[in-house]
């Protein structure tokens, strides 16, 4: 009896923990616009990039100026459906909504060169509202945009992948 129940706590402590999405800073790892643009954040302003979400917000720091915002989570309905499906908690949704999301004014001297690149990426990125939101592994988040389009599926979409720095 003892040795199996050392062999459970064994196994489980070999498992990982998946990070909660919310009360965990994500750093802001990949911008995937589109094939020809280089997708990694660039190491002078890793780990500044972020995005941190709370039940019903979001917010982060572009490279440039922070942003915050208004979110919902949804668990979709079907992968055929283009509407989000039914409200979720941020544990169990696949799909996220954002409401509404403002940046900061930018200062175009300060925002310049790879800050700026990024900083315009994540703009844009922002400006679709729903992303589905996948899990490939405890400590990482893919946010893909979600479109209407039943043909979008067979393209690449813009996508934002998020690392926790939590261990």
């Amino acid at each position: 009896m003892v040795g199996a129940a050392g062999l459970c706590v064994a196994v489980l402590s070999g498992c990982g923990v998946e990070s909660p999405l919310s009360n965990t800073s994500w750093q802001v790892a990949d911008v995937y616009t589109s094939p020809e643009y280089p997708s990694t954040v660039p190491d002078s302003i890793a780990g500044l990039v972020s995005i941190n979400f709370g039940n019903t917000t979001i917010s982060g720091f572009t490279g440039c100026v922070p942003l915050q915002g208004i979110v919902s989570f949804y668990q979709d309905a079907s992968e055929k459906s283009s509407s989000p499906g039914d409200p979720a908690t941020e544990v169990k949704a696949d799909i996220l909504r954002v409401d509404s999301i403002e940046f900061d004014e930018v200062n175009e001297e300060n925002c310049t060169g790879h800050a700026q690149f990024i900083h315009d990426a994540m703009v844009e990125f922002f400006k679709a509202s729903e992303y589905s939101l996948t899990r490939p592994s405890d400590h990482e988040v893919i946010l893909t945009v979600r479109s209407s389009d039943p043909q979008a599926r067979f393209l690449e979409q813009p996508a934002v992948r998020l690392v926790s720095s939590q261990s």
